[in-house]
């Protein structure tokens, strides 16, 4: 669950031996993070750990985080939901990651229409706006970590209806932020 070497992260490289046999593990101060934040989630999703459940992540940044929930829920269909530019990021890490995966943009879904959850994929990276066509009570668990406080209260708001109907009865709203965050020297509260 450690992060790779994708994308040339700045870390710290570990030897770890046993069993007469020798990992390198890579490390830095982000994945702490997720690693910890996979962990709680990974720990409520036990159920789920032998089905096919959708997972939605909501700002994943370059999914680092839903690449461990992945790699433990193996048959689980992710669904990531961020800005256009850092879908790219999203794409290409995945793809790194997973090689192998079935992996659908938003060109996909244009051509397949919501057809396409339905259908046999890993990922599939979405743009935001793309989040309301969702159908109601698809969703097994929405995550969302550290991109809420960034957002306005309408989208806050547009998030939050989107949630409330696309998640399962029973279902997983996991959602860790800040109270502030310091943007382009101006701190948000």
């Amino acid at each position: 669950n450690c992060i790779t070497d994708v994308g040339n992260p700045i870390v710290t490289k570990f030897k770890l031996r046993h069993n007469g046999q020798t990992e390198t593990a890579y490390f830095n101060r982000h994945d702490i993070g997720d690693l910890y934040h996979a962990w709680l989630i990974l720990s409520h999703l036990k159920h789920l750990k032998d089905s096919s459940p959708i997972i939605c992540e909501i700002g994943g940044g370059y999914g680092g985080l839903i690449a461990k929930i992945k790699s433990n829920v193996k048959r689980a269909k992710i669904i990531m939901f961020d800005l256009p530019e850092v879908n790219a990021c999203q794409s290409y890490y995945l793809s790194q990651v997973f090689s192998g995966a079935i992996i659908f943009g938003y060109e996909d879904f244009l051509e397949k229409g919501i057809s396409i959850l339905y259908s046999d994929f890993d990922f599939l990276i979405l743009p935001g706006w793309a989040v309301q066509q969702l159908p109601k009570e698809l969703v097994d668990v929405f995550v969302n970590i550290r991109s809420m406080m960034e957002m306005s209260k309408e989208n806050l708001d547009f998030y939050f209806n989107l949630i409330q109907t696309s998640l399962k009865i029973g279902g997983i709203f996991t959602c860790f932020n800040r109270y502030q965050k310091t943007v382009g020297g101006f701190e948000n509260k």
